[in-house]
C-alpha cells in the first residue's frame, strides 16, 4: 500500500477519460499518415488539407499523456523501498515485448521474405548500421543525424525514443525532488524547451531535430507531468479546474490562428511536413498544442470531470486500449491494405476513399487486439510479479 494515498500500488486505476483521449490520438496519427489520398478540391478542400497536416499533433497528446501518467505513477510510490526496480521493470514487460518483436519482424524476417522483395520500403535500412538507432531507442538522434527515415516503415519511432529517454531519467528525477521542487523543473523544461528549439534552428539545424530530439520536445511531457504534481492536492486540483477551461481556450485559439495565418496561400503541391516544420510552429506552435492538450488531459482527469463525458465512447475506448500497438503497426497494415486489398487510386471519387480509411482502421485494430491477445497481455500479466513495498 502507498504510504501517501493509502491505495495500491501494484497499478494505477485505468480512466476510461483518458483511455478515449488515446483512441483520439491514434487516430489523428492515422488519419495525418492515410489522409493525402482524399481529394483536395472544391470549397473544403484547402481546410481539409490543412486539418491533413496537423494530424501528427495526435504524438503530442501522447506525450502530454504519458508525462501526466508516468509522474502520477511515480509520486504515488515514491516511498517504495523497490521504486526503481520495479518501475522499470512493470516499463519494460509493458513496451518492449511488442516493439522488439515487431523490429525483428521488419528487419530481419521481411528481408529474407521473397514475397516483399518487390516492394523497397519493405526492406530499405534492414541491414545497415542504422538500424542500431531501432534497437537502442535512440532512433530520434539517428534520424537526425541521417537527416531522414532509412527504414519508412520504421519512421515512427522516433517518438517512442523520446518516451523511453524520458523513462530514463525522470524517475530519479521524482526521487529525488517529490513534489514542489518537481514542479519547478517542470515549468524550467516548459520554458526552456522553446527556447532550445529557437536556438536549433538559428544555429542552423536541420528543424527536423526541433521536432525530434527530447530536450527539444521536453515541454510536451513537462506539461503533463506538472499536471500530475498538481493534482496531488486539493488546492492544486482546484487550481486546474478554475485554469484548464481558461488555457483550453486561449490556447486553442491561438493554434487556430497560427494555423489559419501559416496555411495561407498553401497548395496540395506543398509538402506534407509544411507545418510540422514552419519555423513558429517549432517555436511557439509546439508549446501551444502541448498546453491545449495538458488542459484537456486535466479536465478528463480531475475527480468529477465535467463537459468530457462523451470520451467514455465505447469506440474511442476501444482504440485507446489498443493504441499502441496500432502505432507500432499502422503504417505496416496501412500498406498492405493499399497494396492487396484495396487502392483507392484504382478508384475514382470520394467513396472509395473513405471505404479505404474504413478497410484500414478495421485492419489496423485487428491487428493491434492480435498483438495484445497473443503478445502484450501476457507479459502484461506478469506484472503483477512485481508490486511496490513500503519503505
Amino acid at each position: 500500500m502507498s504510504v501517501a494515498t493509502g491505495e495500491s500500488m501494484a497499478s494505477v486505476a485505468r480512466s476510461p477519460h483518458l483511455d478515449g483521449l488515446r483512441g483520439i490520438a491514434i487516430l489523428l496519427v492515422v488519419y495525418s499518415h492515410a489522409g493525402l489520398r482524399f481529394p483536395t478540391d472544391g470549397p473544403f478542400g484547402a481546410l481539409y488539407l490543412v486539418s491533413v497536416k496537423m494530424g501528427w499533433c495526435g504524438v503530442d497528446l501522447f506525450f502530454v499523456l504519458s508525462g501526466f501518467l508516468i509522474t502520477r505513477i511515480l509520486l504515488r510510490t515514491r516511498e517504495s523501498t523497490r521504486f526503481f526496480r520495479v518501475f522499470y521493470a512493470r516499463r519494460t514487460l509493458r513496451i518492449f515485448p511488442a516493439y522488439y518483436l515487431w523490429l525483428a519482424f521488419l528487419l530481419l524476417l521481411v528481408p529474407a521474405l521473397p514475397y516483399f522483395a518487390r516492394f523497397n520500403f519493405f526492406r530499405a535500412g534492414a541491414d545497415t548500421f542504422s538500424s542500431l538507432w531501432y534497437w537502442t531507442y535512440t532512433s530520434n538522434v539517428g534520424f537526425v543525424i541521417d537527416g531522414g527515415f532509412p527504414h519508412r516503415l520504421l519512421s515512427l519511432t522516433w517518438s517512442l525514443a523520446i518516451e523511453e529517454q524520458f523513462y530514463l531519467v525522470w524517475p530519479l528525477a521524482v526521487r529525488l525532488l517529490g513534489g514542489p521542487r518537481l514542479l519547478w523543473l517542470c515549468l524550467a523544461c516548459i520554458a526552456l524547451a522553446p527556447i532550445a528549439r529557437g536556438g536549433w534552428l538559428l544555429a542552423g539545424g536541420a528543424p527536423l531535430g526541433a521536432y525530434m530530439l527530447t530536450p527539444c520536445r521536453i515541454d510536451t511531457l513537462a506539461i503533463g507531468a506538472a499536471i500530475a504534481v498538481l493534482a496531488q492536492g486539493e488546492v492544486g486540483v482546484e487550481r486546474l479546474r478554475s485554469w484548464a477551461p481558461r488555457i483550453l481556450g486561449i490556447s486553442g485559439a491561438l493554434v487556430v490562428a497560427l494555423v489559419g495565418w501559416r496555411s495561407v496561400g498553401a497548395s496540395p503541391a506543398d509538402p506534407v511536413d509544411s507545418l510540422i516544420f514552419d519555423p513558429w510552429m517549432q517555436t511557439a506552435g509546439y508549446s501551444l498544442i502541448a498546453l491545449f492538450f495538458g488542459s484537456v488531459v486535466a479536465l478528463a482527469a480531475l475527480p468529477g470531470a465535467r463537459g468530457v463525458g462523451w470520451l467514455r465512447l465505447r469506440v474511442l475506448r476501444t482504440f485507446g486500449k489498443y493504441s499502441y500497438a496500432m502505432y507500432l503497426t499502422h503504417t505496416f497494415v496501412g500498406s498492405m491494405v493499399v497494396l492487396y486489398v484495396f487502392n483507392p487510386f484504382d478508384h475514382g471519387g470520394t467513396l472509395p476513399v473513405l471505404a479505404s480509411y474504413g478497410i484500414e482502421l478495421m485492419a489496423m485494430l485487428a491487428f493491434a487486439m492480435a498483438s495484445w491477445w497473443g503478445v502484450e497481455r501476457h507479459f502484461d500479466r506478469a506484472k503483477r510479479r512485481f508490486a511496490y513495498a513500503n519503505s
